[in-house]
């Protein structure tokens, strides 16, 4: 974040978007679906650092809303990502897109009981 910070001034929006996406959102979205079961200080923590880069990207003030940073960036909040991760997970898993080893794993509610 410290070097989005610095190139602020220098480059486009549209090129600090770039540099954000291939630099910094990997590394914050790599294997979020864990982050379903983490506690809540983990979610806001990483929400506090992506917030840092939408200013950086933006280059607005500290007192900008979070909501109208996402709207102009079209991002989604690390809880979206996380939810959206996750039911893309169950979606290859519920039609076999994963690896057995992966799919077994997972039990399956109909494998439970019954009930619909």
């Amino acid at each position: 974040m410290s070097v989005l910070r610095k190139i602020r001034y220098a480059l486009s929006t549209k090129t600090k978007i770039v540099v954000y996406k291939a630099f910094v959102k990997p590394h914050l979205v790599y294997c979020n679906t864990i982050l379903d079961y983490a506690r809540v200080d983990a979610i806001r923590n990483t929400q506090v650092v992506v917030n840092m880069g939408m200013r950086a990207i933006l280059n607005v003030p500290l007192e900008t809303r979070v909501e109208t940073m996402l709207l102009n960036l079209n991002m989604l909040t690390i809880r979206d990502e996380v939810y959206l991760s996750t039911m893309v997970f169950i979606f290859k898993i519920i039609n076999g897109l994963l690896p057995d080893y992966l799919a077994d794993l997972v039990t399956k509610f109909r494998e439970v009981h019954n009930h619909r």
